[in-house]
């Protein structure tokens, strides 16, 4: 497994050095305060990108180890907070194990649907495509929803035959 990289620098000139180097992983910033989002002196906050391929495709904030913000605000917020010191954890193991056992599987999101056509889509989808976030494994899923593992993969599968979320790093 490759060894943890470091990059020292703001949002706007972090992503463009990730997408020339086309790394994927989970990178993650302690954060002492941010512009926009109160934050709590004794709590420990963390900014999480997902990226693959050099493309960050989920952004959250972590507060003593559950997840507070994602999404735009998230974005807003990093790009004000100037240099962070971001540590890219490589997401190898995590595929190697995802190849042989489908419960470890961590499924992103491609796209976001409209809202008139999420609200098409039958509750159980609905409710398993909320938890696709690249941080939830498929067994998390089936864990926070009680399901069996095979209902939250068929669930999945029809998403990712639609291409809604993809299971690759």
């Amino acid at each position: 497994m490759m060894a943890n990289s470091l990059y020292q620098l703001d949002l706007k000139n972090l992503i463009p050095v990730l997408a020339s180097q086309r790394r994927s992983g989970r990178l993650i910033a302690e954060l002492s305060s941010l512009p926009a989002v109160p934050i709590h002196k004794k709590c420990y906050t963390f900014a999480h990108i997902l990226v693959r391929d050099g493309k960050p495709f989920a952004y959250e904030i972590w507060v003593n180890g559950e997840l507070f913000i994602r999404g735009r605000r998230v974005i807003q917020a990093l790009l004000l907070a100037g240099k962070l010191a971001w540590t890219l954890l490589n997401p190898e193991k995590q595929a190697q194990a995802s190849q042989h056992d489908p419960s470890t599987q961590f499924p992103h999101r491609l796209q976001e649907p409209g809202r008139a056509e999420f609200m098409s889509w039958p509750r159980r989808r609905r409710q398993v495509y909320w938890l696709v976030d690249g941080g939830n494994s498929l067994a998390r899923i089936a864990q926070l929803l009680s399901l069996p593992i095979s209902q939250v993969t068929a669930e999945l599968q029809s998403l990712r035959h639609q291409r809604w979320i993809s299971f690759e790093v």
